[in-house]
């Protein structure tokens, strides 16, 4: 038995709930930051065709730097065409997305066209070292690859509209006309007046105007939104468009 003079030592207080929550709340606050930050990353692109990559389905052509562009061909035989068009499509699209033109009215008319899935959509590789002119090469090359001639026809749809001015400033020597079908603008350019940006702004769709507000004030949301959209070449095989 311990003598009754000796004294014990005193005994740890309780840990306070207090600070227990406190330590939780900078727990959390660091983690769902980490969590949320690591979501919004876009993953490595999945090359078609490569291994563990998507396969591919349609025609491709390979270009002078080894990537491939997907395309489809519709209309009249190229050496009947009259008019050789190459459509370009906009956001969440692919080469399915050309204008639907009927083979009735192709055949009046002589309309070949060429629709393609653009640098990084659906089974076109991405171009690593993408700017403002290499899309225009890309188109051009394209062209030459499936011997459209000299010259050609383009037609940009929504934001592939913004495609054709970096083609009429790059290759207009190659071009025969150019046609835009519903540009998606720059609504925020100082140099259109404000009532004419808010109109146009207002002729859009809720959800246009969310992916346009999306990509301009949050891009790094659009790698998040993006992938979660529907698939183009899915919506096409399940839904095919029908022609004019």
């Amino acid at each position: 038995m311990a003598a009754s003079g000796v004294k014990r030592p005193p005994r740890p207080a309780p840990a306070s709930s207090g600070g227990m929550v406190r330590k939780l709340i900078l727990a959390l606050a660091v983690f769902l930051p980490a969590l949320v930050y690591q979501q919004l990353q876009p993953p490595p692109p999945k090359i078609c065709g490569s291994p563990g990559g998507p396969p591919v389905t349609g025609t491709r052509t390979q270009l002078k730097d080894g990537r491939h562009l997907a395309y489809l061909e519709s209309g009249v035989p190229k050496d009947q065409a009259k008019y050789k068009i190459i459509f370009v499509h906009g956001f969440d699209s692919c080469r399915y997305d050309a204008l639907p033109i009927s083979p009735e009215l192709a055949q009046e008319l002589g309309i070949y066209q060429l629709s393609f899935d653009r640098p990084g959509y659906a089974e076109s590789d991405p171009n690593p070292a993408s700017t403002e002119k290499s899309i225009a090469l890309d188109v051009e090359e394209l062209a030459d690859n499936l011997q459209l001639g000299p010259k050609f026809y383009l037609m940009g749809f929504s934001m592939g509209g913004e495609i054709m001015w970096s083609c009429l400033k790059h290759i207009s020597h190659r071009l025969a006309g150019v046609a835009i079908l519903g540009p998606v603008g720059n609504y925020w350019w100082s140099g259109l007046p404000s009532n004419v940006s808010w109109h146009a702004w207002n002729q859009q769709l809720p959800q246009d105007k969310w992916a346009v507000w999306v990509s301009h004030h949050l891009p790094w949301l659009t790698y998040w939104w993006t992938p979660r959209s529907s698939s183009c070449l899915q919506r096409h095989r399940l839904q095919p468009g029908p022609p004019l």
